[in-house]
């Protein structure tokens, strides 16, 4: 039973997203983490993306399929993700993906991804200290967005139904 909507789903509108408003950085500056054991990426300034949380924002919503046998259980869900920028342009790459992830923008680029930005903070600068012991900076901004993933189920459907009456005992 897979559900319909996964993280590299939400990942890869989310790069999208990034690389299109950000049109300094490529493919391999914008990663999804978190990473152990490999160098930073190349170039001045790349962007991370890391998972941090998921959180129902309804109860489930049921829809029928008889001609298929299935149905299918939607909810919608939050979904978290720290967005780290690094490099020279970390403090303005973080401030154009604020104000543009915020904006009707963002809803309308993320729209056929089937994900919709909610919110996300001001970011705060979190330096970080690299493997050559040198300081790095970095902007932390937490992104949240809405999926609405579906589970799709087998069902039994009847289109008849053959009744019998039965008398009740009498008291």
């Amino acid at each position: 039973m897979p559900v319909s909507i996964v993280d590299d789903d939400v990942f890869t509108a989310l790069a999208a997203f990034i690389l299109n408003v950000l049109p300094d950085l490529t493919d391999a500056n914008v990663l999804q983490g978190p990473m152990n054991g490999v160098p930073m990426p190349p170039g001045p300034n790349f962007v991370i993306m890391v998972p941090s949380d998921r959180a129902g924002l309804a109860t489930t919503v049921r829809d029928y399929r008889p001609d298929d046998g299935e149905r299918d259980t939607t909810r919608s869900t939050q979904v978290g993700c720290t967005i780290n920028f690094y490099g020279e342009n970390a403090t303005d790459n973080g401030q154009i993906f604020n104000q543009l992830f915020r904006d009707l923008y963002g809803v309308d680029f993320m729209r056929p991804y089937n994900v919709a930005p909610l919110w996300c903070d001001d970011g705060r600068q979190m330096p970080l200290i690299d493997s050559e012991k040198q300081y790095a900076t970095r902007w932390m901004i937490r992104a949240v967005m809405q999926i609405n993933p579906t589970v799709s189920t087998s069902q039994e459907f009847a289109d008849t139904v053959a009744v019998t009456f039965v008398e009740a005992d009498k008291w």
